[in-house]
This record gives C-alpha cells, sequence and structure tokens, in this order.
C-alpha cells in the first residue's frame, strides 16, 4: 500500500512538472520501464493503477488504457485466488472499451482484447469455453 501510494505521489509530482507531451511520454516510457520488472499480482496491480492515473489525465492518448488493460490481463494470469481474476478483467475491460473508441483501428488493440477473452476463458473453462473461445478468435481475426 505504502508503494502504491509513493508511485502514485510521483506520478502526480511528475504529471505537474512537465509540459503536457513531454511530460506524458516521460511518464509513460518510465512506467514502461518499471513493468518490465513486474513479477507478481501486486506489482501488476501498482503498474496497472500508474497507467490508469495517466489515462485520466490523458484521455485522448490510447497507449495508456492500452497499458493499463495489459497489466490488469496479466495481473490475472498470475493471481492465485480464482475468486480474484475477474476482478482484474473487470478494470481490463473499462479500458478496452476506451481503446474501442479511441484507436479502433490498432491491430494491437484486437489482439489485447484477444488476450483479454482467453483470460476471461481461463478463469472457468468448462463454462466460459463456447463463449469466449468463439469472442477471441474473432479478435484474433481482426488484428
Amino acid at each position: 500500500m505504502k508503494n502504491l501510494i509513493l508511485t502514485s505521489a510521483l506520478i502526480l509530482t511528475l504529471l505537474f512538472s512537465f509540459s503536457q507531451d513531454k511530460k506524458y511520454e516521460t511518464i509513460m516510457k518510465q512506467t514502461i520501464a518499471k513493468m518490465q520488472t513486474c513479477r507478481t499480482t501486486t506489482d501488476f496491480n501498482n503498474v496497472a493503477v500508474t497507467f490508469d492515473l495517466i489515462s485520466k489525465k490523458n484521455e485522448t492518448e490510447w497507449l495508456s488504457f492500452y497499458y493499463h488493460a495489459y497489466n490488469c490481463v496479466v495481473a490475472s494470469f498470475v493471481e492465485k485466488d480464482g475468486s480474484k481474476k475477474d476482478t482484474h478483467l473487470d478494470k481490463a475491460e473499462k479500458s478496452i472499451e476506451k481503446l474501442m473508441q479511441l484507436a479502433p483501428h490498432e491491430s494491437e488493440v484486437y489482439a489485447l482484447q484477444a488476450y483479454f477473452y482467453t483470460a476471461r476463458l481461463v478463469v472457468n473453462p468448462m463454462t466460459r469455453g463456447q463463449k469466449y473461445s468463439s469472442l477471441s478468435a474473432q479478435a484474433v481475426e481482426k488484428s
């Protein structure tokens, strides 16, 4: 929790200290670098929170939404508690919906959507297999 608060404070400080374009680029680079060191669900959640804050500040930039959703999906795969997997995916779904509005022609968006559907399927393959496997295949085809 302390890390989350400190990270959020650092991000907010950085957001106010640079020009808008430069600030966005700088904070994205730093957060992506931090993302590459993630290993645990908590790590991925902390980075996802950071990307969520960035996306709220830069609502027309699609990459922060992309990385928020990506980290939430990865957190669902890393999560050991099956009851919490859908919580991560619910957060990812909101960012994916926003991505579809902001960047409907980007192939990465559909690749991420396919990954998201696969994560939903993995939560309970017996009951979700038919629905999410076809949705995943459609997203892969679009990408």
